[in-house]
This record gives C-alpha cells, structure tokens and sequence, in this order.
C-alpha cells in the first residue's frame, strides 16, 4: 500500500512536550541564539545519526508531515485484506540506517500475516535533537492509528539499537497504545552507554574512575544539554503492553550492563546465542542469529508478536 497523498500528523497532548517551535518575539531570537552557538555539534551527531540523502532511496515511499511541517519518508506494506485488527508493526532504524535495513525483516513479517511500516528519519539537515527524531516515529504512528485505523492493541513497536530507543520513546507518549514493544540490542541511556564504554581500565580502579569522571562532564553532559538523551528506562515504566528487550553476551558496543535489557526482568528480556563474533554481535541481522532455545531469531520475535 502506498501513501496516495501527503499525510499530515497533528500536535497533540501526547506530543506536545516535543514543540519547541518558538510562539513569540522573545522565543524567536532565543531560538536563532541556541542554534548559532549549537549548530556546528548538533549537526555533528546528526550527520552520524542519519543517512545522507543520497543512499536514501525513494521507490514505492509515501510522504509523511511531522506536525513541524519536516516531509518524511514512509512505507506501508499491508495485507491485502487487512482490517481495523491486524497486527501492524512500526519499525524504527537503527544508527546511520535507511529502512533497507530492515528489509528481510519486512519481508518475513509481511509472509507470516502483518503490516508492516518502515520511515526514514528527517535527515541530518532538520535534526537538532532527539526529539525530532521521537516526532518522526509519532507520525507514523499516528498514520497508522488515524488513516489505517488500526486497533491500539494491535499497532506493535520495533527497534534496533537507536531505533529502540526511540521506539521506547514513542511507545511511551501514549499509554492509551497497548500492543506490543521490542527493543533489538538497545541502550538504556546515552549517558549510560557512553560512560560505560569510554573509560581507561588498564591502569587500575581510580584511573578507570577518573577517566569516567571526565567522560561525564566533558561528552556525556554535554550531549545531555545538547538534546541527545534518551532514558530507555524511564520508557519502559511509562508504556503500556508486553515488552521483549534482546541482548546478545558478546555485544561489543552495547554491554549488557549498559543496554535496556538489563533494566528488565527474565521475562521481558532474550538473550540471543553467543556464538558472533564481538564486532558483529551488535550488528549481525535477527535472520543470522538464533534465540536462547535455538529458535531462529525472527521467528521468535514473530511469534511474540502474533500471540
């Protein structure tokens, strides 16, 4: 199914935390001060986040309005005789991603019964925070709660590291969404995921500390005042519906102690298997890996989402 017009999201009282949109004078000259002194590191982390228009492709994508008036790019594939009840599932990109990304997983979520809808982010250009990105997400959102009319049990939640994150985020902006939420190999926070890998451990106890001392109040900090947060755990408590967060035991990029899994309990969390490699645990495809009980990776988390 293709997006035959552009669709336009609305600010509303879930999303309303996300304006930051100036609404006077005073606000205005605010807003061109913040972003002078900010623009250089702001589009720094954006340009990393985001994928560069180029390699973003544009076949059989929709466009969708943000409330901030930013065009997105989306794709919708349903079934051929979805109703108000089918299970729909909104896959958000991971870090520097496109939605190809995910195009295995379309495919395999698609042959076993679901929507599926995929968006690219708004692009290192428009993206001054993370919330931008959290409205991207909470338009297609409203997408498919709105123009779909899908069921808010049945409009389900997927995300792969940053894009779990996000997800969290969105899932958390409205309670009244109960279907359901995985996180793929996701962070509990920035400030977490940054202290917990950028560190001297070699020399001894106070050096490890000291350097994480200075990675707080030199990096971590200030991407906590640049808008760069995300407190995955703070989601997990505010959303509503079963949630399924994965780690993998040789995730080199996010250690469990630093993921969102760790936040969980044994029911809410899956360990994949630990047979990858350190370098591809992190980024290795669900169709590669195998769940704890040597199910494939996808099917599992198909299964979750079905049942």
């Amino acid at each position: 199914m293709a997006i035959d017009a552009t669709f336009r999201a609305r600010w509303q009282e879930e999303n309303s935390q996300l304006n930051h949109l100036p609404n006077n004078f005073l606000s205005t000259i605010i807003s061109k001060v913040y972003h002078c002194l900010f623009c250089l590191p702001n589009s720094l982390i954006a340009a990393i986040i985001n994928p560069r228009s180029h390699i973003t492709p544009n076949n059989a994508v929709g466009k969708i309005l943000t409330p901030d008036q930013v065009k997105i790019q989306a794709r919708i594939a349903t079934q051929r005789d979805f109703s108000h009840i089918t299970p729909t599932v909104i896959l958000f990109n991971p870090l520097g991603n496109n939605d190809n990304v995910y195009f295995n997983l379309r495919n395999h979520l698609l042959r076993n019964g679901l929507n599926v809808a995929t968006f690219n982010y708004r692009g290192y250009q428009k993206t001054w925070s993370i919330d931008d990105l959290v409205l991207d997400g909470d338009s297609v959102f409203q997408y498919v709660r709105n123009q779909l009319q899908i069921d808010l049990d049945k409009i389900h939640f997927f995300g792969s590291s940053l894009g779990g994150a996000i997800a969290a985020k969105v899932k958390a902006l409205h309670p009244e969404a109960t279907g359901k939420y995985i996180g793929d190999r996701t962070f509990k926070s920035i400030y977490s995921l940054l202290t917990k890998q950028i560190y001297i451990g070699r020399l001894g106890s106070l050096v490890k500390r000291i350097t994480k001392l200075i990675v707080a109040l030199f990096i971590a900090y200030p991407v906590y005042l640049l808008g760069w947060e995300l407190d995955g755990k703070r989601a997990l408590r505010q959303m509503n519906g079963d949630r399924l967060v994965t780690f993998h035991p040789n995730d080199a990029l996010i250690p469990f102690d630093a993921s969102l899994a760790s936040c969980c309990d044994e029911n809410n969390r899956l360990s994949f298997n630990n047979e990858a490699a350190r370098s591809m645990a992190h980024a290795s495809p669900l169709e590669s890996l195998l769940a704890e009980n040597g199910i494939g990776a996808h099917h599992y988390l198909t299964h979750f989402l079905k049942s």
